[in-house]
């Protein structure tokens, strides 16, 4: 299975990663959980596109971080999410329809209202991560 085009030449990416780095201000939203204020290079994919191609293009699946951010959400030898990629994606719950079919911007308020609610409570309980 080919993996996802994250190059230049992949215009609706770039244009989607444009977005997400709009949206979250071009600011780590990881270092934004801990009030630290980093700035953002990488829009990571919490549902892996390689394994979800199905929500690839959804801005509701990306997340502006800091390369040191993004580093510590993947194993770098298998490629798999690490255990702190795996909690952002537990916590992220894809809205109930297809982005395409909804719009990348609806995400309906009650869902990630929860998803966002469940998420700062885990996060908040959750010992840090080492740098």
């Amino acid at each position: 299975m080919p993996g996802f085009d994250y190059s230049r030449a992949n215009k609706r990416w770039q244009h989607l990663r444009k977005l997400a780095l709009r949206r979250d201000k071009h600011r780590c939203q990881e270092a934004a959980r801990y009030g630290i204020s980093a700035d953002a290079e990488v829009v990571h994919h919490i549902w892996p596109a390689e394994d979800y191609p199905e929500y690839a293009y959804c801005l509701w699946n990306l997340v502006s971080l800091s390369a040191a951010a993004h580093d510590r959400m993947h194993d770098r030898v298998t490629r798999k999410l690490s255990a702190l990629g795996e909690r952002w994606r537990r916590k992220t719950i894809p809205p109930p329809l297809h982005c395409e079919e909804m719009g990348s911007s609806q995400l309906g308020g009650e869902l990630r209202a929860h998803a966002a609610e469940n998420f700062s409570a885990e996060i908040l309980s959750a010992p840090r991560e080492q740098e």
